[in-house]
């Protein structure tokens, strides 16, 4: 673990060492996480729900997925939260990531985010508010479709940009 993730400190540090910092951090505590979280997290919650039935709380009779369930580390604060949305909207259009996965490295799940986010939706059509989302000066993605939406990835051509402020192209080989 790294200085900067004990103290949540990144104003000394660019983006790149940042992000491969918390990779490693994240790389050597994920292992422990699962681990205590199959041995420990899984059985509490096991116990406490097959002792839920049998003191008469649940009332209903258990389904057949009666112990299935999905434990979620606690995750750990984005560096920079735009770039890996970026990221993100470039591995999901190659196939390498899906939303749900995304989701869950973000502490979320995919279902119950579709569910609520339909219920906001509706809800907001029925007070007469935009569901339209707000993406900088560029304009809004449009959720519905209707064809007014701003470019939510950056421009075809655009380089990474490093900490530095330079573009990800190569300059070595130009006067």
């Amino acid at each position: 673990m790294t200085l900067e993730d004990i103290l949540l400190d990144f104003s000394r540090t660019n983006y790149s060492s940042s992000k491969a910092a918390k990779n490693a951090s994240m790389a050597a505590s994920g292992i422990p996480q699962d681990d205590f979280g199959r041995a420990v997290i899984s059985r509490v919650y096991q116990w406490a729900l097959s002792k839920a039935v049998k003191n008469g709380t649940i009332k209903t009779p258990p389904p057949d997925d009666f112990w299935a369930h999905e434990w979620l580390p606690p995750t750990q604060p984005s560096i920079d939260p735009l770039k890996d949305i970026q990221a993100f909207t470039y591995e999901l259009a190659c196939g390498t990531n899906t939303r749900s996965n995304f989701s869950a490295a973000n502490g979320y799940d995919f279902t119950k985010l579709c569910i609520q986010n339909g219920k906001d939706q509706v809800l907001m059509k029925k007070h007469g508010l935009s569901t339209a989302i707000p993406v900088g000066s560029k304009g809004a993605l449009d959720p519905e479709g209707s064809g007014n939406s701003a470019a939510a990835a950056p421009a075809e051509g655009a380089g990474a940009t490093t900490g530095s402020g330079n573009t990800g192209t190569n300059n070595a080989n130009k006067p």
